[in-house]
């Protein structure tokens, strides 16, 4: 069985002398079999340094040059550009958004370290870790969830290892009285977790999970403001009616104060997390803000790369095209590409630069879609043959014609007859776009008869109103405390629906009896459609 070195001296000995090579060349040397990344990292380097590089676009190649032409300057080398200023725009365009991505990629790993230095600096994150360690041990969390176990090889010790490192830290911190050295194992234990390397997608987890209790929170706030308007109390006011609710001696509440208590009895979760995590409200605020703009900045930056590579992800696409797979899929599949490079480029460093490295990766899903796409067929070369010149025919008509060819100007233009054109088009499958005429000599698009089911018809808003307008005079005869969990389970006026575990920690209550209160409120809610007759308005 050939070795990956010998793979590569093979390949190298049939480039030979030349020192310029383009992806595709390079693509039909390496074997249809391998698709192993660490293959790609040495190759590339064997390439280096053997001083070939490598070309996007086969069209700027200079077909003469080989190595003995290599002690050439840099200088010399752009003149062959300066004959055609076209070429030249290109490949400077190109090298400028190769150097933008570079930048990208130093900017994201910037990034990643700063949100891991705010989080790891946390009781929260502490608390939380050690909480996902009993997960894991239930079988309810993996360890790959939480560090990054890639390039370990034996995971299990190495993950067990940092978990009892981490436990033994934190019960010196519990066991220690002393604030003074309390504080300092808790700076003993942050610098070790520095060098841990943790999952970036756990980082991102916890940020949903203090995001879940800034909305509580401001939900809260919302509703006490609320509340304020309603009844126009001032901040002075307010304070005493919550003095009044605290020193309540068993009497009844009024309106004012049942309302009040009720945000009082939300709040304590929030509290209680507080309290647990040794922070204030203005810290939690503090964190989750610097963490959303440092989160913001990370995928803005990640929507740039991917932006960037859009036409590199197009032009891979059209010679995967040619092997039975659609346009619109391998676009799709080259994009998920670039996002799982991104992650893996920056969890390890890499010899070659992020473009070189991405176009493999893009290139490589692309391979691994057209293999397992069970509908993809085998072209003959005469048939591969016969929709190159399809679409070249297909562009230039449209050039020539300013507007898309019908398959009779196609047709014609080949010396094809209609069927054997429509029989090559079933091959490309190439996506219709909805701003294209119809070929029945008018002016209607797709776009013209296919039904926008998002845009509702007049009848449609005016039921809709009907049947809100009822819903509201049903929810009515509920109590107020039933009336609330249905609106947030079913979404009713809100966003999104709920799920039961945020319903229960709105109402301090438990999953078991939030389900238990919804059963009733269905039934009282089943008795009163039956009796009104809204079965005809669904």
């Amino acid at each position: 069985m050939k070795t990956y070195h010998n793979i590569i001296s093979e390949i190298l000995e049939k480039i030979g002398e030349k020192y310029f090579l383009t992806y595709e060349e390079l693509n039909k040397l390496i074997p249809e079999d391998i698709f192993d990344s660490e293959f790609i990292d040495e190759l590339f380097i064997q390439l280096e340094k053997n001083g070939i590089f490598l070309e996007d676009d086969k069209r700027i190649k200079e077909p003469l040059l080989i190595k003995k032409d290599y002690h050439r300057s840099k200088d010399e080398f752009i003149d062959n550009f300066i004959d055609n200023p076209a070429k030249f725009y290109f490949y400077e365009l190109r090298k400028n958004i190769n150097n933008k991505n570079d930048e990208y990629i130093k900017k994201l790993l910037k990034l990643r370290n700063d949100i891991k230095c705010i989080l790891i600096k946390t009781r929260f994150f502490i608390r939380s870790i050690l909480k996902d360690f009993y997960k894991i041990e239930k079988n309810k969390l993996k360890e790959e969830d939480i560090l990054y176990l890639d390039n370990i090889k034996d995971k299990n010790k190495y993950f067990e290892n940092k978990k009892n490192k981490i436990k033994l830290f934190y019960k010196q911190i519990i066991k220690e009285k002393n604030n003074k050295k309390r504080e300092k194992l808790y700076a003993d234990l942050f610098r070790y977790l520095e060098k841990v390397e943790f999952n970036f997608n756990y980082f991102e987890k916890l940020i949903n999970d203090l995001r879940f209790y800034i909305n509580l929170i401001r939900g809260i706030n919302n509703k006490i403001e609320l509340i304020k308007d309603k009844y126009s109390i001032n901040d002075k006011n307010f304070n005493i009616i919550l003095e009044d609710i605290k020193n309540n001696n068993g009497r009844e509440l009024s309106k004012i104060e049942k309302e009040i208590y009720l945000c009082i009895k939300e709040r304590k979760k929030f509290d209680l997390f507080l309290y647990e995590n040794d922070l204030t409200e203005k810290e939690l605020y503090e964190i989750y803000n610097k963490l959303e703009r440092l989160i913001y900045r990370y995928n803005t930056f990640v929507n740039e790369i991917i932006t960037s590579l859009l036409p590199l992800v197009i032009k891979i696409a059209k010679y995967y095209i040619l092997k039975g797979a659609p346009e619109s899929d391998l676009i799709q599949e080259g994009n998920l590409a670039i996002v799982d490079g991104i992650e893996r480029y920056l969890k390890k460093e890499h010899k070659k630069s992020f473009s070189e490295y991405i176009t493999w990766w893009i290139r490589k899903s692309m391979e691994e879609l057209v293999a397992r796409n069970k509908s993809a067929l085998k072209i003959s070369k005469s048939l591969s043959n016969d929709i190159k010149t399809f679409l070249k025919s297909a562009n230039a008509l449209k050039g020539e014609l300013l507007r898309n060819p019908s398959i009779d100007e196609i047709s014609d233009r080949l010396n094809w007859s209609k069927d054997k054109t429509l029989a090559i088009l079933q091959y490309i499958k190439s996506p219709f776009s909805l701003e294209g005429k119809l070929n029945d000599g008018s002016d209607t698009t797709l776009l013209n008869i296919v039904e926008d089911i998002n845009n509702k018809s007049p009848d449609e808003v005016v039921l809709e109103n009907i049947v809100k307008e009822e819903i509201s005079k049903i929810l009515n005869n509920l109590s107020e405390r039933e009336k609330n969990i249905i609106k947030l389970l079913y979404g009713i006026g809100y966003e999104r629906a709920y799920n039961y575990q945020e319903v229960a920690i709105n109402f301090d209550l438990s999953e078991e009896e939030v389900m238990e209160l919804e059963k009733k409120a269905l039934k009282k809610l089943k008795e009163i459609g039956e009796k009104n007759n809204l079965q005809e308005l669904i």
